[in-house]
């Protein structure tokens, strides 16, 4: 067990001994079951005449400028975080105080990697493809895997030639031979892992749209159009595959995601509101 000195860490002291109040915790800081990559959060509770220095501790080390009622870590992770043990250790002008240890553990589930989003690039050679992985975007992609070129599939003689990960760690840009304007396409990915090992589900697909060539004639690309079609008096809006439907009140927004919508999504019997399709971010 690790030894911790208990020091007054600067703070005036602002009432005089006889009337001051010693510490008492009111509630220890809580073991924490985490997701990884998502934050996890302890908490002290405590009274006593103030001012009041605090001071947290992690396997028997003070934490830097973890000096509030609470302390975050804020991307937890396995590999650096688990078992951890947090107390928290106050001090007034006539009184010390020490918490019991809460320990950092992580649920057994492993999230593998799925497949997120598929969207075509207006220069129609790129497609841009978005992972999921875990309950907070973490563990992050296996950069060998994922920009493997062999592990990306598209069907209509779309050919894959390279893959590269952006920034964010969860999402590829993939230069593929020409698409055809305006076709659906269906896109299987395999053998890509995170940085835990965890592999996407065999045979997992998506389909996207490519863009289609300005109607007025030139060679600009633009977004697939939105399609409108009447169901039992309902109308319903049908959006390309890799875009993402917006709602608005107004023509000029602002616009609402309606990301759990389905497609068709029925808009009602007078199609009230404004509908688009977002392709990007």
């Amino acid at each position: 067990m690790a030894v911790m000195a208990l020091v007054l860490l600067g703070s005036s002291v602002t009432a005089a001994a006889a009337d001051c109040v010693p510490i008492t915790i009111t509630n220890q800081p809580q073991n924490f079951t985490a997701s990884e990559g998502c934050p996890a959060t302890f908490v002290v509770g405590f009274s006593g005449t103030g001012p009041v220095a605090v001071q947290w501790w992690r396997n028997g080390k003070p934490i830097p400028d973890a000096t509030n009622s609470s302390y975050t870590v804020e991307l937890a992770t396995i590999a650096n975080d688990d078992q951890s043990r947090f107390r928290v250790s106050l001090s007034n002008s006539c009184s010390q105080a020490l918490s019991g240890e809460a320990l950092l553990s992580f649920g057994g589930d492993i999230t593998r990697p799925t497949l997120r989003r598929a969207r075509s690039a207006a220069t129609l050679d790129r497609i841009i493809v978005t992972f999921s992985s875990g309950a907070c975007g973490w563990p992050w992609l296996s950069p060998a895997s994922v920009q493997n070129p062999a592990n990306y599939s598209v069907d209509g003689g779309v050919v894959v030639s390279n893959a590269v990960l952006d920034a964010s760690r969860l999402t590829v840009v993939l230069e593929t031979s020409r698409q055809t304007p305006g076709t659906i396409y269906t896109l299987a990915v395999r053998n890509v892992s995170d940085l835990n090992g965890g592999r996407i589900a065999p045979d997992s697909t998506i389909q996207f749209q490519a863009w289609v060539l300005n109607p007025a004639g030139s060679s600009e690309a633009v977004p697939p159009p939105l399609a409108i079609r009447r169901s039992n008096d309902v109308l319903h809006v049908a959006w390309p595959p890799g875009s993402l439907l917006q709602r608005s009140d107004t023509p000029t927004g602002p616009w609402l995601p309606l990301p759990y919508a389905g497609n068709p999504h029925p808009a009602g019997t007078n199609g009230s509101g404004f509908f688009r399709a977002a392709f990007s971010p």
